[in-house]
């Protein structure tokens, strides 16, 4: 009998199997050759359903069990049959159905209970329901308590068991009981690849859920000793390269991103068409150049990022990731063939996945880039629909709020709209609400909009809110990261507050944060134009020469770096019109006729570079000297360029009181009033 069944199986003649299913056939067999023949017809049903054969391998499996229908070790085979197919659905149903039999017949096989668990882990994760799980836990607790000698696999698959069980809850604890059975099956020796990859990533991910980051190195050690095991296996590299990364990216450590280089460059040498590898490897490399404000990184990246797109062409977040990584160098770099790159590949992974958030936040920075790069608003408006659709899909997404204050902001500042600014103070507040947001970017972006609005309503509440997120900015960097321009907005703050207030402990503070500003970045002429004026209105406030020759000082310095700068020529000639002012003797007017001439020479520049407000400034310098007929001239050189102030302050500024008494400045007046009566409302 046993010869002829290897006959049929082997010339594939399935016709005579009916001829197996006679019961009186089998009377005269003895019991192992029929466990034999039942063993085989399941094996061999094992290789049809491998084939896809499933109504064959149904009849093999059902003549065997006809043949051995006691024999709890054919239907245990034939559940293993069923559960290699872990992707469907029905086949890990019919294998549980056929273990629920094999244990009704040998319920002390802890081998049984053991398959039966592991079969529905991966039922559980087809069906996305926890409450199979807890099942095979069950199953796990059963196979433990009738094992005879201790078995490191089934320590394993229950540690995997709970492993899924923390995934799906979230719980902490859930994931220390994977630890506790992943611990037991190491202590017993267990040293597989699979089972140390498997314990790491139980270790990455409670590391993620508690943001206890320092446990990512004892998921490290795990995956080194999986490559241990296997110096070829590729996961292993793969996932602890991840966790190097997962590291630099929190602690800027450098020893971390280029062990995560390495592990990378190791796993793609092993899998060179794992698209993953090459994505992951591109983004590290991009964050690294992001991290330096070194393009060539970047570039790199990209490299990494095209091979992946080489190898999977339309994964959308290779789009999306190349399109993140064309928009970091086209900034760094002025590029806008990058930006314009940028736009087409998260357009197309658009395409492809039209409802990821974080793709439309990409897509509203990419437009906001442009706009940055244009000066043009248009494009700040396309970001803001972008950031408002990704809202509309995920309205607690902090990323998307971000980018919507930002481009409210930016387009605000172009367009003078104080509307859009409050938009933007109050967006940034949304973010709070859905991200702890602990980088001082964020502050010192939220301070700038708050700084904005202040200047446009010179309200003192609105400089107190600015000052407040640019100091929260500065405690979230230590001394060596600080950023010049946050110290430099910070400076402009309070030189506004000290303007408010009249306050000389303002001016004070902004001085100390300009010069801060002047010793990270010693070129960085707007702070030094800053620090001058600010140096000249505390010599005002004070009446002290010695503020007024550091700020005249620094004036020289900030016009030597930069001899187009017409703002530092118009301010220092006004500081230098001031130091005459308080230095003014009647008897002895020589030193004040020295400074008048410096700054008229200041001044004239300023004119000559474009800058027409200095024109009123000449006016003015030109009726402290009493040269009246000069300073009528440049005031309707100002007034013929719009930079005149109204009728009301003219007749209350000071340096204007000796030119007021005069017939010109009579005439002028009157000339004015006529002007102004006579032009359309």
């Amino acid at each position: 009998m046993k010869n002829k069944l290897q006959r049929i199986l082997a010339e594939r003649k399935y016709d005579f199997l009916d001829e197996l299913k006679d019961p009186q056939l089998w009377e005269v067999v003895p019991q192992d050759e029929r466990k034999q023949v039942a063993m085989d017809l399941t094996m061999h049903g094992d290789e049809v359903l491998d084939e896809g054969n499933d109504a064959l391998a149904t009849e093999l499996f059902d003549i065997a069990k006809q043949i051995a229908p006691d024999d709890s070790v054919i239907i245990h085979r034939q559940a293993l049959a069923y559960a290699s197919n872990n992707l469907h659905q029905g086949s890990l149903e019919i294998s549980c159905s056929l273990l629920d039999q094999a244990a009704g017949l040998s319920p002390e096989d802890s081998d049984i209970w053991h398959t039966w668990g592991t079969v529905l882990i991966g039922l559980a994760t087809l069906r996305q329901d926890p409450n199979i799980l807890y099942e095979a836990d069950q199953k796990f607790l059963k196979a433990d308590s009738l094992a005879t000698t201790p078995d490191t696999d089934l320590w394993w698959d229950w540690g995997f068991c709970w492993y899924e069980i923390g995934r799906q809850s979230g719980e902490a604890v859930d994931f220390h009981k994977a630890l506790g059975k992943f611990k037991i099956a190491d202590e017993l020796g267990l040293d597989n690849e699979e089972f140390w990859n498997d314990y790491g990533n139980v270790l990455v991910e409670l590391a993620r859920l508690l943001g206890q980051y320092e446990i990512l190195f004892e998921g490290i050690k795990r995956f080194e000793q999986a490559v241990a095991c296997n110096p070829e296996y590729t996961e292993g590299w793969h996932n602890a390269g991840n966790c190097f990364q997962h590291l630099f990216e929190q602690t800027k450590d450098q020893s971390h991103f280029e062990k995560a280089s390495e592990c990378f460059e190791k796993a793609s040498e092993i899998d060179e068409e794992d698209f993953l590898i090459w994505m992951q490897w591109g983004q590290l490399l991009a964050t690294q150049g992001k991290f330096q404000h070194d393009p060539s990184l970047i570039s790199e990246g990209i490299e990494k990022l095209e091979e992946a797109k080489y190898h999977a062409p339309d994964h959308p977040e290779v789009l999306s990731s190349l399109g993140e990584m064309f928009i970091l160098l086209g900034v760094a770099t002025e590029n806008l063939d990058l930006l314009v790159e940028a736009e087409r590949a998260i357009a197309r992974s658009l395409e492809l996945v039209s409802d990821d958030p974080n793709v439309w936040c990409l897509y509203g920075q990419c437009y906001s880039e442009l706009g940055h790069y244009f000066d043009d608003e248009e494009y700040y408006l396309k970001a803001l629909e972008k950031y408002h659709h990704g809202l509309s899909l995920d309205s607690k997404h902090p990323l998307l709020w971000y980018g919507l204050a930002m481009s409210y902001y930016a387009a605000g500042k172009l367009r003078e709209d104080r509307g859009f600014i409050e938009k933007a103070t109050r967006f940034y507040s949304r973010v709070l609400e859905f991200g702890d947001q602990h980088f001082a970017p964020f502050w010192h972006d939220w301070g700038q909009a708050f700084f904005k609005l202040a200047e446009m309503t010179l309200e003192r509440s609105h400089v107190e809110a600015a000052i407040e997120k640019f100091r929260i900015a500065m405690n979230e960097m230590n001394t060596y990261e600080l950023e010049p321009s946050l110290l430099y907005h910070y400076g402009c703050a309070l030189h506004m507050l000290g303007e408010i207030d009249d306050e000389t402990v303002h001016y004070e503070k902004a001085v100390q944060a300009f010069a801060k500003t002047l010793q990270l970045s010693p070129r960085f002429t707007k702070a030094r134009r800053h620090l001058a004026v600010t140096l000249a209105h505390l010599g005002e406030l004070l009446s002290d020469v010695d503020c007024f020759n550091k700020a005249i000082e620094q004036f020289h310095v900030a016009i030597h770096q930069d001899p187009e700068d017409e703002i530092a020529w118009n301010e220092c000639g006004l500081a230098m019109l001031e130091l005459a002012q308080l230095f003014y003797e009647p008897a002895r007017p020589e030193r004040s006729q020295n400074l008048y001439a410096q700054a008229e020479n200041k001044l004239c520049q300023a004119v000559a570079l474009g800058w027409a407000p200095a024109l009123y400034n000449l006016a003015c310098l030109h009726s402290l000297t009493h040269n009246y007929p000069a300073a009528i001239h440049y005031m309707e050189r100002a007034d013929s360029n719009g930079v005149l102030p109204d009728l009301e302050d003219l007749m209350h500024d000071e340096w204007l009181e000796d030119l007021r008494s005069t017939k010109q400045f009579q005439t002028f007046l009157s000339h004015m009033s006529t002007k102004q009566s006579e032009s359309p409302e």
